[in-house]
């Protein structure tokens, strides 16, 4: 359901016409960390899809999530269904040998310029492939 307005808000999105105010994120309905890279889509306004993933976080945790709901009560009925759908998807693959695991870390300017660098040094690796062979070095490092 990709929507020129946020499936659980309401609000218009920035490239809507007429206007609104939110950025627009597809949301993919079964997490790609679980198989959904081409799965079915909903459109969400930046705010509601971070909302959604506190939420699926603090679920997966066990942990009390009443704090991040909202006022409306149909908001918050999407935002757990959405959550529940990505809790049931991920542990569903949990113990998947072949499933990859998403990671995202956030690099400083030191850290960048030497991604890069070494990017330069071994191009055809790409980005992912630097961090690979850079985790894979250390691993051997400590344990071969």
């Amino acid at each position: 359901m990709l929507l020129p307005y946020c499936w659980v808000c309401g609000t218009r999105f920035k490239t809507s016409v007429p206007p609104g105010n939110a950025n627009k994120e597809d949301h993919h309905i079964c997490p790609r960390n679980a198989g959904g890279t081409d799965g079915p889509q909903v459109s969400l306004c930046d705010g509601c899809h971070g909302t959604l993933h506190k939420i699926a976080a603090r679920l997966h945790r066990n942990a009390p999530f009443n704090d991040l709901l909202e006022t409306v009560p149909e908001h918050n009925k999407k935002l757990m269904w959405l959550a529940a759908l990505i809790v049931k998807s991920e542990n569903a693959v949990k113990d998947d040998p072949n499933k990859l695991y998403k990671n995202s870390i956030h690099l400083g300017h030191t850290e960048t310029a030497m991604l890069k660098r070494l990017q330069s040094i071994y191009p055809k690796l790409g980005r992912n492939g630097v961090i690979r062979a850079a985790l894979l070095a250390f691993y051997k490092s400590h344990f071969s």
